[in-house]
């Protein structure tokens, strides 16, 4: 493992991780209180929030390891550079992210099916736990199906090994 290799997998893991709570914190938005007195964390928000950030490092966890991969190939090639490994691992983890927000809005959709359209704002008021545990079970299920679909995209953004080949 050369130095290129290991500062590309150390820095991608914490800047996935990043924009990863930083996307959860957009979507978490609307449901955080608004006043400072009411600022004490619900059950159902830490369980939601928890929820999506299992779901997000179950993306993640197959991001980095497309990340490790690739690198290994730019490695490889005459065009190793870091910059190269960077450029692929930034585009990986913004795949990942895109990922996460569609397997969001599609939670969305399955939990609008199963129990019915309800406001989220409205259903952390009343502490209804039990809508924010299903909804994370059908986000983090939703996360482990679809992974071998969003591996089919990672593999075939993969850098090309050329191999000459003897006539």
């Amino acid at each position: 493992m050369t130095i290129n290799k290991l500062l590309i997998l150390v820095f991608s893991g914490p800047i996935a991780l990043l924009l990863l709570l930083t996307v959860i914190n957009f979507i978490l938005k609307k449901l955080k209180p608004d006043s400072e007195e009411d600022f004490r964390l619900r059950t159902a928000y830490g369980i939601y929030f928890g929820g999506i950030l299992v779901a997000g490092i179950v993306i993640q966890v197959n991001v980095m390891a497309y990340v490790n991969e690739a690198a290994d190939i730019i490695q490889k090639t005459a065009a190793g550079s870091i910059f190269e490994m960077a450029k692929t691992a930034i585009l990986f983890i913004g795949l990942g992210i895109v990922w996460f927000i569609l397997l969001h809005v599609l939670t969305g959709i399955f939990t609008a099916v199963f129990s019915g359209i309800k406001r989220e704002p409205e259903e952390m008021l009343l502490g209804n736990t039990y809508y924010f545990v299903i909804k994370s079970l059908i986000f983090i299920g939703i996360a482990i199906l679809m992974t071998p679909g969003f591996s089919l995209v990672l593999r075939w953004l993969m850098p090309n090994v050329p191999t000459a080949f003897i006539h």
